[in-house]
């Protein structure tokens, strides 16, 4: 989906824009930022979860992520990288 933003990009000849996520849209936007951060104005999330309760953590690796998520001050590329950490797995991550 992110190959399907990009194209709309190019196609509209933008080379950036202010991109806004909303529930799945948030992951999509998330992964735009990571994979092409000079093509992102601003990056604006929404609903990015269903329900608070689902961020709480079940593991202890998740107990570190969650932390992450509200004590870390991140700038916008950091918070996306966090995100993806949170909503990805690693092996998705590294798919191409």
């Amino acid at each position: 989906m992110v190959g399907d933003v990009l194209a709309l990009l190019g196609h509209l000849e933008w080379p950036s824009a202010h991109v806004i996520g909303h529930s799945m849209g948030s992951m999509i936007a998330t992964r735009l930022a990571v994979v092409t951060p000079d093509m992102v104005d601003s990056l604006t999330l929404i609903a990015t979860c269903r329900r608070f309760v689902d961020l709480w953590p079940r593991s202890f690796k998740s107990v570190s992520l969650f932390l992450n998520m509200f004590l870390s001050p991140l700038d916008a590329e950091g918070r996306a990288l966090l995100d993806l950490k949170c909503h990805f797995t690693q092996d998705y991550l590294e798919e191409e």
